[in-house]
């Protein structure tokens, strides 16, 4: 059975924000998603640039908040591993 468009951007949505939620809870997966890679030749890119892009460029507005979201997981565990350097 397809799978409707709708259907598969939930399940888009809720993989981004279960993405935000693994950096939040595991800060070693902090440079998992720093190191990982997504695409296929020649488009290859860093995984936190390609979710930049999502942040920069869509249109919709569920796809935004769940691309926000990891992105702002990521700099809160950031600030918070150079915090405890201090």
């Amino acid at each position: 059975m397809m799978l409707s468009c709708l259907a598969l951007a939930i399940i888009f949505f809720q993989a981004l924000r279960c993405i935000g939620n693994l950096v939040l809870r595991n800060p070693q997966n902090l440079d998992s998603l720093a190191r990982k890679q997504v695409g296929e030749e020649p488009h290859v890119q860093p995984a936190l640039n390609a979710i930049f892009s999502i942040i920069l460029r869509t249109s919709i507005v569920q796809e935004f908040v769940a691309a926000d979201y990891v992105f702002k997981c990521f700099c809160e565990v950031v600030i918070l591993l150079l915090c405890s350097l201090l």
